[in-house]
């Protein structure tokens, strides 16, 4: 005798799917950071530009570097290939034609006009290029389904004011990248390394009258120069409000004397600009690269 088949629960009976706990993102947006897109679109505006080419732009390197040779020398293949869409009818026709090949057409109003003004703003011979490039950057060509386009912009998201708290302060470290000649910036005067100063800086030397003097204290001179364009540093100085902190550099371990040298722990290039600006970055002058952190919590711990 057959089994009765079991009874299909009630549908008002069953167990509702619970709600997710976390907010639903579409996925494409989880690698959706600013490098990988600024290195996306300089690959799209160099593929626009100059086709399929591998050092054949200023941009990205799209595709391989082929080269021929004729009378002995070597020269690169450029392009290997292109985009080979031509224009057809007029303005608004060609528009229209490179909306349904690039979106399927999706293009909202908004950036149907932006695609528009980049093509009508070029030269007649660089048009389509601005449009492809126009296009690459909308929502439309990076995107699928119906772009869903406002009809008014979205209203700023509305912030409440923060309470009041106790005074805040906070140090702001300005890195200046390149180079400064700092004994053209100050120079001892009045005193010994002054005339130590003159006879290896030799006619390079600034003299009194280009520097602007200022008084210290605890140092082997007693007057110092800022170079004349710096009057507002000496300005900053008089108040308090500035400091020259002078004979500072990268350092791993003291070194006593020559001997010395040639053992102890040394930075990493140490007549490498670069590198000794990542050391001073860092504070880690003995490792190459910029992968040791912190200057900043550790010059707050030793202050």
């Amino acid at each position: 005798e057959a089994e009765p088949e079991p009874e299909a629960e009630p549908e008002s009976e069953m167990e509702p799917e619970p709600e997710p706990e976390e907010p639903v993102l579409a996925p494409e947006f989880q690698i959706f950071t600013p490098p990988f897109f600024v290195g996306y679109l300089n690959g799209m505006s160099s593929l626009i530009k100059s086709g399929v080419s591998g050092n054949c732009d200023s941009g990205e390197t799209l595709g391989i570097n082929p080269h021929y040779i004729t009378e002995g020398r070597w020269s690169p293949i450029c392009p290997h290939g292109v985009l080979a869409y031509r224009p057809v009818g007029s303005t608004n026709e060609t528009l229209t034609e490179l909306d349904v090949l690039l979106t399927g057409g999706r293009l909202s109003p908004v950036s149907k006009a932006i695609v528009k003004t980049a093509y009508e703003g070029s030269r007649p011979g660089q048009r389509i290029q601005a449009a492809q490039q126009a296009i690459a950057m909308t929502a439309e060509f990076n995107t699928l389904g119906d772009p869903l386009p406002k009809k008014v912009p979205r209203p700023p998201p509305s912030q409440d004011e923060p309470p009041s708290s106790k005074g805040y302060k906070a140090v702001v470290m300005m890195f200046m990248a390149g180079g400064a000649d700092t004994f053209n910036m100050i120079v001892p005067q009045d005193c010994d390394l002054y005339q130590e100063y003159r006879d290896i800086r030799t006619d390079l030397a600034l003299e009194p009258t280009e520097l602007i003097k200022f008084s210290t204290e605890g140092q082997t001179c007693k007057l110092f120069g800022v170079h004349a364009r710096f009057r507002f540093l000496k300005d900053l100085y008089d108040k308090g409000q500035a400091a020259f902190i002078a004979n500072v550099g990268n350092l791993a371990a003291p070194i006593k004397d020559k001997s010395h040298f040639r053992s102890a722990q040394r930075c990493h290039g140490l007549f490498s600009h670069s590198d000794q600006q990542n050391g001073a970055q860092t504070l880690k002058c003995q490792e190459m690269g910029t992968a040791a952190k912190g200057t900043g919590g550790r010059i707050a711990d030793a202050l």
